[in-house]
């Protein structure tokens, strides 16, 4: 079993279109360390067609439905997620990341030391933003 655990979020509030993505990077783009791969749908049912999205049959994952109550945005379910993995190396991504280039997580894992945070995130709204004048 790996130390390394790759936690990649997706909400029912966000673009499908962004797992299907996430999942064609994944598989282009090696990630250079062994690791689990587990995916949270976040306030998803079990009867939600996102679970027959086709492309999550070409990977081997975790599944991890994480349905709240109240809205606590991702990092509640990134803490929910860990609880799980509490003795093992977690690299989260939100549902705006996906790989881009070979060795992606090993880069990661060679760079990390005992009292680190790793992770990949992408403010959608920031990114828009940005490219105000």
């Amino acid at each position: 079993m790996s130390k390394l655990v790759v936690v990649y979020l997706i909400s029912l509030y966000d673009d499908r279109d962004n797992l299907k993505k996430f999942i064609n990077h994944y598989l282009n783009f090696d990630a250079g360390s062994q690791h689990e791969l587990v995916i949270c749908f976040k306030n998803f049912n079990e009867q939600d067609n996102i679970f027959q999205t086709p492309e999550l049959k070409q990977i081997k994952y975790t599944k991890f439905i994480d349905n709240n109550k109240f809205n606590d945005y991702d990092w509640g379910s990134y803490y929910r997620v860990s609880k799980n993995y509490f003795d093992k190396i977690i690299f989260y991504m939100n549902c705006h990341c996906r790989p881009l280039v070979n060795n992606w997580l090993k880069i990661f894992e060679d760079n990390y030391t005992e009292k680190s945070l790793f992770s990949a995130s992408l403010l959608f709204e920031y990114n828009e933003w940005s490219s105000l004048p």
